[in-house]
């Protein structure tokens, strides 16, 4: 997989190398007219000399007054913070203001230099300021025509820049000194005010003498000492509740035994006693008599009195529960009384002390800014006598000697550089952009059709002599040894495979579109065929434009195939002998005004069939396919269509247009023969050396003969 992977990437980059060999004319005028260019412009330009001025940015200014705060910081401490205002800096030195100032103290405007409309801007495209790396050094770059006006505008540049950064401070320092005393006033008035409201407000509130402080602790003691009275108050209300309630509900019962039980009064213990006894003698009497008896029932009479007496005694305790409990719910209620007006002075103190506090804060506050600001009106007093600075200038400028601008070296080499990309993007662009046919691997990838076989470019036959026209299409004949012959073979045998060396063989060759070799095909297939031994006949069915009686420099007069045909001449007046051997044609003859229905006519059936009978091969020069439906109906009488393409002409959208027509026809397509090729080119190394230079060389043709193609119907 990956020896697969590295043959890829090899096979690619020498056909990005093919490109650029064949493309290499382009490159180098695109480089040559780049270098040219780009001289003959950087030699037109003016000199420019550079003038340089160092600068120091300090972090910070000079500490002249320790504790004295200036009022504008000059130069940042932290990294990012130092870093940030080193760019701010740069920019100013680059600013309109800067610039102005350089044009107003040198009177620029008055020179020719900078007689626009803009001064400022003229010089500001002159000026370059950098950052020397891991320093806080800047460099103030000046470019000018003349060497000692850049000297004197970068050091004018510098000392403006330098004034500038004083002027900044000395001016915010004003405008605070300013600033300062009108607040500090402002302020003065605040105070004023804040104090006498503040008296007041203790006046109103008798707080003169004591302290508000001293007065919420008083109030707060009381408060606690209220409540506890109440909580002692609601426990002996709460216990007098449950045992009037409990009392209550025993004397509704009116089981005396359990109040006598409940209460522990002496008078209800003694009356109890006396109860006891009674029963007691009661029980005895019962021993010996009835109820019924009168001894027994004066001891009841006894008992119903004693018991109505602990009855009424048990009332009395109730009551006088009663009554404590009613005396104990009026103390709890005073209390409470006490406390909610305990709460209420708390409330009215609290709110006293907001509203005091509010005040004493305020007039605290304006006392710190009172101060505050005296003490910085003072500091901003001391900073405005101060004239120190954190730009220092390190470096003045010295007269350029040598120009910086224009520098020819570099210009030519970045000119051969861009030159030299810019005409392998051009030739990468032109091949992308050019759509033409022009390899085997186009033929097959493209059209996709079988590539039988090339016929190359003939160029200058026999330098020095010309010959007469058509000869270039017999070239084969008369050269049967060269590499075009040899072409012209394998082609041929590339046909006698595809169709299993059929006898007769029928065989159409037509081309895409006009101008594309057909007719030289076709008799270079036509010779080749007739040189191996087999009876072959050339027939021209271009109707159209017909030309194979003129390449063998035949007269016809009115016999041909369209007279033939029509039954004015008979088939054997219709064929004529050529020079060479076994190679007989027929010539279009008259040009009918229905070539296309000639074609599709039985008579042509009949005549093939007739020329089946005595020629082994049967070679049709067809009209283009995309041009004429001539084509379409011959190829349903022969055994195979060859379809003709030209070399870097013949576009693949032609190609495939040609195809799809003879595809719809049911057309059997045997491959292409691409037409044209120049051997010497880039694309075809391959077959320049092995066709022409091998089999040239086997054959005994050394003499490199080559000719055009020259014109094609």
């Amino acid at each position: 997989m990956e020896e697969t992977k590295d043959f890829e990437i090899s096979v690619e980059l020498r056909e990005y190398w093919r490109l650029l060999l064949k493309r290499k004319w382009t490159i180098f005028l695109f480089m040559g007219a780049c270098v040219i260019l780009v001289t003959l412009y950087t030699l037109k330009q003016p000199k420019i000399y550079r003038a340089k001025t160092l600068v120091l940015i300090d972090r910070e200014t000079p500490s002249v007054l320790s504790r004295v705060k200036e009022v504008v910081k000059l130069g940042e401490t932290g990294f990012w913070g130092q870093l940030q205002y080193l760019n701010t800096q740069m920019k100013i030195i680059k600013s309109r203001h800067i610039a102005g100032k350089v044009v107003d103290y040198l009177n620029l405007e008055d020179s020719p230099d900078f007689s626009g409309p803009d001064p400022i801007g003229t010089l500001l495209g002159m000026i370059d300021v950098k950052l020397i790396k891991d320093s806080r050094l800047v460099e103030i770059d000046v470019e000018n025509k003349k060497p000692e006006m850049a000297q004197k505008l970068a050091n004018a540049v510098a000392e403006e820049y330098r004034k500038a950064n004083l002027e900044r401070k000395t001016k915010a320092t004003d405008d605070a000194t300013k600033w300062l005393a009108v607040q500090l006033d402002n302020m003065l008035v605040k105070l004023k005010e804040s104090e006498i409201a503040l008296y007041k407000f203790k006046q109103e509130h008798n707080i003169v003498t004591t302290s508000l402080e001293d007065k919420v602790t008083m109030i707060s003691r009381k408060l606690d000492a209220v409540s506890e009275e109440l909580t002692k108050a609601e426990s002996k209300r709460r216990v007098l509740e449950i045992r009037y309630e409990q009392l209550r509900n025993l004397a509704e019962s009116k089981n005396i035994q359990t109040l006598a039980q409940v209460l522990t009064s002496p008078l209800i213990e003694k009356l109890r006693e006396t109860e006891a006894e009674l029963s007691k003698e009661r029980e005895g009497l019962l021993k010996r008599y009835k109820e019924k008896h009168p001894a027994v029932q004066e001891v009841d009479a006894k008992l119903e009195t004693v018991r109505e007496k602990i009855l009424k005694e048990v009332q009395d305790v109730i009551l006088s529960v009663q009554s404590d409990l009613e005396a104990a719910k009026e103390t709890e209620k005073k209390i409470r009384q006490t406390l909610q007006k305990t709460k209420n002075e708390a409330l009215t103190l609290s709110k006293y002390e907001i509203d005091y506090g509010r005040l004493k804060r305020e007039a605290d506050n304006y006392q710190r800014l009172y101060k505050l600001l005296l003490q910085r009106q003072k500091e901003s007093d001391l900073t405005r006598l101060l004239h120190v600075n954190n730009i220092s200038i390190i470096d003045k400028a010295e007269l350029p000697k040598n120009p910086v601008k224009p520098r020819v070296g570099l210009n030519i080499l970045l000119a051969f550089i861009i030159g030299l990309l810019g005409g392998v993007g051009l030739a990468f662009l032109m091949e992308h952009l050019d759509n033409t046919l022009k390899s085997q691997e186009d033929v097959e990838n493209v059209v996709g059709l079988p590539f039988l076989g090339l016929v190359p470019s003939i160029k200058n036959v026999n330098k020095g002599n010309k010959h007469l026209p058509g000869k270039v299409d017999l070239y084969v004949h008369e050269h049967p040894k060269s590499s075009m012959a040899e072409c012209a073979r394998t082609i041929r045998t590339s046909l006698l495979f595809t169709t299993q060396g059929k006898s007769p063989l029928k065989l159409l060759v037509t081309s895409a579109g006009p101008q594309e070799g057909k007719t030289l095909i076709a008799t270079t297939l036509s010779v080749t065929m007739a040189q191996a031994g087999n009876d072959t006949v050339l027939i021209d069915t271009d109707m159209r434009r017909p030309r194979v009686h003129k390449i063998f420099e035949m007269e016809t007069g009115s016999k041909g195939l369209s007279a033939a045909l029509v039954g004015e001449c008979s088939l054997d007046e219709a064929i004529m002998k050529t020079p060479v051997s076994n190679l007989d044609i027929i010539p279009c003859g008259p040009i009918p005004p229905n070539p296309a229905e000639l074609i599709g006519s039985e008579a042509f059936r009949e005549l093939v069939r007739k020329l089946e009978g005595r020629y082994q091969r049967l070679v049709f020069d067809s009209p283009p396919v995309v041009a004429v439906t001539d084509a379409m109906v011959l190829s349903d009488v022969v055994d195979g269509v060859v379809l003709v393409l030209k070399s870097g002409r013949t576009t693949r959208e032609l190609a495939k247009q040609a195809k799809k027509q003879l595809d719809d026809v049911d057309a059997k397509l045997l491959g292409c023969v691409m037409n044209d090729v120049d051997l010497d080119s880039r694309d075809y190394g391959y077959y320049h050396y092995y066709y022409y230079h091998k089999y040239g060389y086997y054959y005994g043709d050394k003499s490199g003969e080559k000719a055009d193609t020259g014109t094609e119907a």
